[in-house]
């Protein structure tokens, strides 16, 4: 870290950059740093302005409350467990119509390499029959 690289003076020409380039990315939320690769790239590429990711961060800081913006991006929902809506259950069942035996033979063939005896010849049998 180099002395005067903190006390960087943001000129209104980098702002300009910094605020073209989050147009599209905003630093906050699960990307945050994803963003901030974006941004610091833009900059570089279209701005011309070349400043260490660390030092936009700080400016941000200075502008935003960047944890509260963090606090109202929408999460990913992390579930413990997952499972099927129950009408997904009743599909399944009315597929084999109660018969155990035609979903084995069902399941066997599927196994099979040959192409005659894929699943979709199976079920156009049986509709023809």
């Amino acid at each position: 870290m180099e002395e005067g690289e903190e006390d960087i003076k943001w000129t209104p020409e980098m702002e300009v950059a910094l605020f073209k380039a989050m147009l599209d990315h905003k630093p906050v939320g699960v990307n945050k740093h994803w963003h901030m690769l974006c941004i610091h790239h833009r900059m570089i590429t279209q701005g011309g302005v070349v400043i260490p990711t660390r030092l936009i961060w700080k400016h941000l800081q200075s502008l935003y409350d960047l944890a509260a913006l963090d606090e109202t991006e929408a999460h990913p929902v992390i579930c413990e467990e997952f499972y099927l809506p129950s009408y997904f259950y009743q599909q399944e069942e009315g597929v084999g119509d109660g018969d155990q035996s035609s979903s084995r033979k069902r399941h066997r063939v599927s196994s099979s390499p040959s192409p005659a005896a894929s699943p979709l010849s199976v079920t156009k049998r049986k509709r023809a029959q």
